[in-house]
């Protein structure tokens, strides 16, 4: 899957949004529609053609998703720096998913919030 913010994109798989991050989550959205649509999370990694170079850059991304795995490319949750190495991206990602599925997404990624 590409788009314009990237041409390589490996999701992760979906899983349940804790409710510690849920309560944390509802507390700053303010669309009521996307609060009881958007129950998971998905962790990717996101890949693109470095400028000037034949090299990829990379990142890891958050999104909030419903069940089906619908989420809105423009508003991740959370994305952190390129990386030149796709396996520190990858390790990111991976840390990013054990923080979720410890039910402390929220309160990680907002210390480190780069978006």
């Amino acid at each position: 899957m590409q788009n314009q913010f990237y041409t390589d994109f490996y999701p992760k798989r979906l899983f349940p949004i804790g409710p510690n991050d849920q309560e944390l989550l509802l507390k700053q959205m303010n669309n009521i529609n996307s609060k009881t649509l958007l129950s998971c999370w998905m962790v990717a990694l996101e890949g693109r053609p470095k400028l000037m170079t034949e090299r990829y850059e990379w990142r890891a991304a958050v999104y909030l998703s419903d069940s089906e795995g619908i989420y809105d490319v423009n508003q991740p949750f959370y994305v952190s720096g390129y990386f030149e190495d796709i396996y520190l991206a990858m390790e990111t990602a991976t840390d990013l998913e054990a923080n979720g599925k410890k039910d402390l997404l929220s309160v990680v990624s907002h210390k480190n919030k780069i978006s």
